[in-house]
C-alpha cells in the first residue's frame, strides 16, 4: 500500500490517501471529510462494479429539496407576509383601467342610442369616418349639376338631421316616419329590414349633401346624400321637399323597378317598363342595333353587378344630352380602375320580334339618378 500526502480540500491539513483505492472512498484524517475533490495529480482508473445500479447523486443540498414533502401552502418559505411594494401600483392600475372600461362602454351605448353627438363643424360632412373615405372624384361624377351650397341655414340642418335619422334608423318605424309616400314603400322597407345586418344603413360613414337645383322649381326641393356602405361602396339616396317636409325617397336608395330585372328579361314585355340599373357607355352593336350613327349603346347592370344587358338610346332625341354624364366603359385597364357606373332610371321594352335575349331599346331616361319625381 503507497500513501501520499496530499492538502484536503476542506481543512487544507496534510492528509495520507491510498493511491490503490478510490479517492471517493478516503476521508481526510484531520476534519473526516471524504475528498470528492481532492487534487492529486493523476487520473484514477476505471473501478469495475458488477451487480449494481448507477444512480445519481447530488453533490449540493438546497433548501427547496429539505422542503419537498412540505405543503406549500403551510411552509414559511413560500409565503408572504405584509404588504408587499408592488401591491399599490398594480391595484391603481386595475383601478384606473375598470373605469376607462367603463367610461367607454357607457358612451359607446349613448352614441348607439343617439344621445350623444359630436359637435357639426360642417353641416354637410357626417360625425365619424369610421367606414372609408368617401370617393368625391365619383361624387362629382354622379352630380355634375349639383352644388355643396344650401339654400338657407335651416334647410340645410333640417337635411342633416334628416340624413343622420335616415343612416341610423334600426326600426322600419323609424324609416317609415322619414320617408315619403310611406305607405307604397312599407313592404319594401320591411322586406329589407328583415334581412339579417341591413339596419343601420351605415351609421358611421362619411356623408355629403349636394342640392340640385331643379330646371323650374325653386331652390330647395331636391338634394342628393352620398355615403359609404359598410362595404366600401358608394351609395346615394335623395332628399325630397313635401307638404310634410323634408324626406327621403326610398326606392331612390332601395333601387326597385316596376318589375325584377331577371323578370324583365323573361318575360320580355314589348311595353315600356321602368327600370332602376346602372349604366356605362359602350361598344356593342348587334342584331337590330347596329347603327352606330344613330343610337348609342349603354352597358346596364342590376346593382350586385350579377344581371347584364344592353339598352340603346336615339341620339336624335332629348336623352342624347344625358349621354356624356354617363362614364364609358374601358376594357383596357383593370375592373377595380374603371369608372364606376353611374345609376339612372329609364324606361325600356324589348322590340317585337327581337332575336337577341338581352338588347333592349330605351325610350326615355327618367329623372336623375334612381330619383323619379
Amino acid at each position: 500500500m503507497s500513501l501520499i500526502p496530499i492538502p484536503c480540500p476542506h481543512c487544507e491539513q496534510v492528509t495520507r490517501v491510498d493511491m490503490e483505492r478510490s479517492l471517493t472512498g478516503q476521508a481526510c484524517d484531520k476534519c473526516g471529510q471524504f475528498l470528492y475533490s481532492a487534487d492529486i495529480g493523476q487520473t484514477p482508473g476505471s473501478e469495475v462494479r458488477e451487480n449494481r445500479r448507477k444512480r445519481w447523486h447530488s453533490l449540493a443540498t438546497t433548501a427547496v429539496s429539505e422542503l419537498e414533502n412540505e405543503d406549500v401552502d403551510s411552509t414559511d418559505a413560500f409565503r408572504r407576509r405584509g404588504w408587499q411594494v408592488w401591491h399599490v401600483p398594480m391595484f391603481l392600475v386595475m383601478i384606473i383601467a375598470t373605469v376607462a372600461v367603463v367610461a367607454w362602454l357607457i358612451r359607446r351605448a349613448r352614441i348607439d342610442r343617439g344621445l350623444d353627438r359630436d359637435p357639426d363643424l360642417v353641416v354637410q360632412k357626417s360625425l365619424q369616418k369610421k367606414e372609408g373615405t368617401l370617393n368625391k372624384e365619383l361624387v362629382k361624377a354622379l352630380a355634375q349639376d349639383a352644388t355643396e351650397e344650401p339654400p338657407d341655414e335651416t334647410w340645410a340642418e333640417n337635411a342633416h338631421d334628416l340624413a343622420l335619422n335616415f343612416l341610423s334608423a334600426e326600426s322600419v318605424e323609424q324609416l317609415q316616419s322619414i320617408v315619403r309616400n310611406p305607405n307604397q314603400v312599407g313592404p319594401s322597407i320591411s322586406a329589407y329590414a328583415a334581412q339579417q345586418e341591413n339596419l343601420p344603413i351605415s351609421k358611421y360613414a362619411e356623408m355629403l349633401i349636394l342640392y340640385v337645383a331643379e330646371k323650374d322649381q325653386p331652390v330647395g326641393q331636391l338634394a342628393m346624400l352620398f355615403f359609404n356602405l359598410p362595404d366600401g361602396r358608394l351609395k346615394q339616396v335623395f332628399i325630397v321637399k313635401t307638404p310634410e317636409g323634408l324626406k327621403i325617397d326610398w326606392l331612390s336608395y332601395s333601387g326597385e323597378s316596376d318589375i325584377g330585372l331577371q323578370e324583365f328579361l323573361d318575360t320580355r314585355p314589348s311595353e315600356p317598363v321602368l327600370l332602376r340599373v346602372l349604366a356605362h357607355r359602350d361598344d356593342y352593336y348587334n342584331y337590330d342595333y347596329q347603327e352606330r350613327n344613330l343610337i348609342s349603346c349603354l352597358r346596364l347592370v342590376n346593382w350586385e353587378e350579377s344581371i347584364l344587358f344592353y339598352g340603346y338610346v336615339n341620339l336624335h332625341s332629348p336623352m342624347e344630352a344625358m349621354l356624356p354624364l354617363i362614364p364609358q366603359q374601358d376594357y383596357t385597364v383593370p375592373y377595380v380602375a374603371r369608372p364606376k357606373p353611374r345609376p339612372i332610371t329609364v324606361k325600356a321594352r324589348f322590340r317585337l320580334g327581337s332575336k337577341s335575349p338581352n338588347q333592349v331599346e330605351i325610350t326615355e331616361i327618367v329623372g336623375k339618378g334612381w330619383y323619379v319625381p
